[in-house]
């Protein structure tokens, strides 16, 4: 953390030397192990700009290969290979970045049993094919990946590019949290060409975090497309592309049984947790959730201690995501017994069961 300190205090440095803004109000803070986020050290109104960088500042991919994922892959890998003594203070901390969080990086052994605890239903699947399954995805070709810097590149790219196509690293903007909900508390402002904004979309009290949202976003390309938005980035997607759990509100789907759920807390202080399907779901949805608890309770013991060849980050990264998935089905399993089940979902097409008007969950 020490260590961070000093870069992050490098890079706000060189930005405000290179015409960024960063208002006065807001600081870097630690939060735990790698985690940091950007905090109101005093109140903040709607409308606030917290943060301005200089587009000159973004790392971008190359124009000639379009704007996708892979060109941001290829623009952070010249970033990375610039000779040492000519990068910015912005490379050099990301250069730094861990990749061990994110289960495509993890070992064979780690990513192989992280699949069999989530089981063949719930989405994204093949979760064992590291980081090969990400390139394929996104039909990048020619990725040695035996490069570290090649690696580290497309971790970058996977987790803290800005944009729905992958293509900007932003300084400060990659250190922005994720959060739907009440503690949505912030959106990016693009002005192209010019500079790129975090602005306060509510008034933030002191001490509260500026929290991004990574689906909702009005630029997000799966927000702007409903049906896409209902199974894709949604509570699995986020950690299987981002590598966290994502916090509540959560959804969850799991398409082979025509589950569509949301999960979220009643309260801050209490702990208790309410499920609201968005899709009735069918007598044969309920069962899989009744199967699937069962599953995941006859394998909680299994993941305790030391396992050979997997480092204790993925042991414990799965644990976590193992009660994650178990408390999300129970809570929706629960709330089944108060719902009527109905197979109406399975008179549906494959691609359109999941329809529904998205809804304003700010409050």
């Amino acid at each position: 953390a020490d260590g961070d300190a000093a870069l992050i205090a490098e890079v706000i440095e060189w930005a405000k030397s290179n015409g960024a803004y960063i208002n006065e109000k807001v600081e870097i803070k630690h939060i735990a192990g790698d985690l940091s986020g950007i905090f109101a050290k005093e109140p903040l109104k709607e409308g606030e700009i917290a943060t301005s960088i200089p587009w000159r500042l973004i790392i971008q991919g190359p124009r000639y290969l379009g704007r996708n994922f892979c060109a941001g892959v290829e623009g952070a890998i010249r970033a990375l290979k610039t000779d040492p003594e000519y990068q910015s203070p912005y490379v050099r901390y990301l250069a730094t970045r861990p990749r061990n969080f994110h289960p495509a990086f993890w070992s064979e052994a780690g990513r192989k049993l992280l699949q069999e605890m989530m089981g063949k239903d719930l989405p994204p699947g093949n979760m064992d094919k590291g980081v090969q399954k990400h390139l394929d995805h996104f039909k990048c070709d020619d990725m040695d990946t035996s490069d570290d810097d090649v690696l580290q590149a497309i971790m970058l790219t996977m987790t803290r590019t800005e944009g729905d196509s992958y293509d900007h690293l932003v300084p400060f903007n990659d250190v922005i949290n994720h959060r739907n909900g009440k503690d949505y508390t912030a959106d990016p402002v693009y002005n192209i060409g010019e500079n790129y904004q975090i602005v306060a979309r509510r008034d933030l009290e002191a001490g509260e975090e500026i929290r991004n949202s990574y689906n909702k976003c009005e630029w997000c390309h799966a927000f702007q497309n409903p049906p896409a938005f209902q199974r894709y980035l949604l509570t699995p997607h986020i950690f299987d592309h981002y590598g966290f759990i994502e916090p509540f509100p959560q959804r969850w789907i799991v398409p082979n049984y025509r589950l569509l759920f949301d999960v979220e807390e009643l309260d801050n202080e209490s702990g208790r947790l309410k499920a609201t399907f968005a899709i009735p779901p069918s007598p044969l949805g309920v069962s899989f959730l009744k199967s699937e608890i069962e599953r995941l309770e006859s394998m909680k013991g299994l993941y305790d201690g030391e396992i050979k060849g997997i480092p204790d980050v993925e042991l414990n990264t799965i644990r976590d995501y193992h009660d994650a998935i178990l408390t999300a089905y129970k809570v929706a399993y629960e709330q089944a017994q108060h719902e009527e089940l109905s197979d109406e979902v399975w008179y549906k097409g494959r691609d359109d069961w999941y329809w529904e008007e998205e809804k304003d969950d700010d409050n």
